[in-house]
């Protein structure tokens, strides 16, 4: 059997990343226009900072429902505490198990300190179909 695939075989290498200064209205619009389920924050030194997800934007839109649009920066619900990582060089069984313990629907993939890439369930998935060959 050949060696079990990593991370950054299946990774995704261009990515949307948002920044902790951006509008909330700017970041949701991202994430609808691009449909994604959510977005890595990093800084200036592509360092990750946080992660917004469609939960922490449903919150704000309901928060401020009465208003026209949602105020604020992505820095004010961006989740900042536990966030979890995975290097490029883990084999996808092991980022399986990470999601499957969790609920999250993505990982940054950091390398250096510094996010190089995310990768999905879906991602997985599909790593694990190509490793292990398409069973009809």
């Amino acid at each position: 059997m050949s060696s079990m695939p990593v991370v950054s075989d299946f990774m995704d290498h261009n990515f949307t990343t948002l920044t902790a200064d951006s509008s909330i209205a700017t970041a949701i619009d991202t994430l609808l226009k691009q449909g994604m389920t959510g977005a890595v924050v990093v800084d200036s030194n592509h360092r990750l900072v946080g992660i917004l997800s469609e939960r922490e934007c449903l919150q704000k839109i309901t928060q401020d429902a009465y208003h026209r649009t949602p105020e604020g920066s992505v820095a004010d619900y961006m989740q900042t505490a536990q966030i979890q990582t995975i290097g490029p060089d883990t084999d996808i069984i092991e980022a399986a198990q990470v999601f499957i313990a969790n609920t999250f629907r993505r990982l940054p993939v950091i390398d250096n300190g510094k996010v190089v890439g995310q990768i999905t369930r879906r991602d997985i998935l599909r790593g694990m179909q190509e490793f292990y060959g398409k069973k009809n």
